[in-house]
């Protein structure tokens, strides 16, 4: 197998993979149009099927070769009519018309291609050289042509069109990338799939690759500007997979290019390609996890740092569900304090055992209010106090009606000899997190 066709397997798989995701992700109310985008898919896929197939034909083979013609010209002409379906959704009368005409033609073009071959291809060539059919450039050809032509202006004035009529900013820019970028690929696309083929055929398996870029596209839009609501939860998974897989082709290609070009080296096993391929593929996908795990090492590693985006994933993850004790264990450990205590009334939920009597804590809970903030401002008299259990700096917990109803007690930092600026501004942000989940829960 060879590189090209590794990739243009590739693209098929991530084309459906991607009008799927649209398809199921999409709401009730907006699948009525979103079947299209899915049908435009698999045709599409079935082009590119086609072409993978007919250009590796050998020599002898008996296949329908017909058939085959059929998947490569007739199958873009019944995407384009799906997309078109798919784009001018909006503007029943315009798409009746542009669809109908679309039709007609599809008609034309296949009472050509079934029964009439000679105005639109002259024989086909299986060679060792390359397989290839003898196009010729007659006028229905030549319609041929024009059809793919007119049907990117009008998907390119429909597209136009839904921008103009969208209240969203973001999604006006998202419409408005997708039409430029989708237009200039939509050209390629007509290069490869249309013209070129006329005089190099070869060039024909490009149409694949800029096919499966342009839906790839359309399916960055629809997630990055929410041009469709996607709402199922298995997307993220689906999605994550179609860009780890387009990450490694572009590996791909660069490990080609420098085997090929740089080193020399020719015709590598197909092995080779798909176990270099597996690896950086998978390489990607656990990169999740390693990020995860990178950061729980450095916050065993590095007691004099805290990882804020690391905790608060935690907290969410904790919400609801874990009571005072296990919130100041579990803030001691990764906050990296000698002793974590969350007052609550007359009780003292600590990490650790620390008692507290209840002079102690009616100290503490008769401090004065922060004038800004969360950090409470300790007299001589409570210093004392917190001095006996170590306690460095006193947090105040507001409820939703901004009334204080307990503190939070932070014990010394582990690895440095004082507190940082830093590190109080990041424990405020973890204080008003607790105190939510507190407060929520009484």
């Amino acid at each position: 197998m060879q590189l090209k066709n590794f990739i243009i397997i590739l693209g098929i798989i991530e084309m459906l993979i991607s009008g799927l995701c649209i398809f199921i992700g999409s709401r009730k109310a907006e699948r009525k149009f979103t079947k299209y985008h899915l049908l435009s898919v698999i045709f599409g896929a079935i082009s590119s099927l086609s072409i993978m197939v007919f250009l590796n034909l050998p020599v002898s083979s008996e296949i329908d070769v017909k058939c085959l013609a059929s998947g490569i010209f007739l199958a873009p002409v019944l995407m384009d009519i799906f997309l078109l379906s798919y784009i001018l959704y909006s503007y029943k009368v315009f798409r009746y018309i542009s669809v109908g005409l679309a039709i007609v033609f599809f008609g034309f073009i296949s009472f050509i291609l079934l029964f009439d071959t000679a105005d639109f291809y002259n024989g086909f060539t299986l060679s060792t050289e390359g397989n290839s059919f003898n196009i010729t450039p007659t006028p229905v050809y030549l319609s041929y042509a024009i059809f793919f032509i007119l049907s990117t202006a009008l998907m390119a004035l429909g597209i136009i069109l839904r921008a103009k009529k969208v209240k969203s900013l973001q999604t006006k820019h998202g419409l408005t990338m997708l039409s430029i970028a989708g237009i200039l690929l939509r050209f390629l696309f007509l290069i490869f799939a249309v013209i070129a083929p006329i005089t190099h055929f070869e060039l024909i398996f490009l149409a694949p690759i800029t096919l499966t870029l342009m839906i790839i596209l359309d399916y960055y839009a629809v997630l990055r500007y929410q041009i469709i609501k996607l709402s199922s939860g298995a997307l993220k998974l689906l999605s994550y997979v179609i860009i780890a897989a387009n990450a490694g082709v572009i590996y791909m290609l660069i490990f080609y290019a420098i085997i090929t070009f740089l080193f020399k080296i020719r015709g590598l096993s197909t092995e080779i390609y798909i176990l270099t391929f597996i690896m950086v593929t998978i390489l990607l996908l656990i990169l999740p996890i390693m990020s995860e795990l990178l950061q729980f090492v450095r916050s065993l590693i590095l007691k004099d740092q805290i990882y804020l985006g690391s905790i608060l994933k935690k907290l969410n993850k904790m919400s609801g569900r874990t009571d005072a004790d296990e919130l100041a264990e579990f803030l001691a450990s990764n906050l990296h304090f000698d002793y974590i205590g969350i007052v609550v009334g007359n009780k003292v939920h600590g990490a650790k055992s620390e008692k507290f009597s209840k002079a102690e804590i009616k100290v503490i809970n008769d401090l004065k209010e922060p004038e800004r903030g969360v950090w409470q401002q300790i007299d001589s008299g409570t210093k004392l106090v917190l001095d006996e259990h170590k306690i460095k700096a006193v947090a105040a917990m507001f409820d939703a009606k901004g009334k204080v109803f307990g503190q939070i007690l932070v014990g010394a930092p582990r690895g440095k000899e004082n507190f940082e600026q830093r590190d109080l501004a990041q424990l405020e942000v973890i204080v008003n997190i607790i105190s939510a989940m507190i407060d929520s829960r009484s």
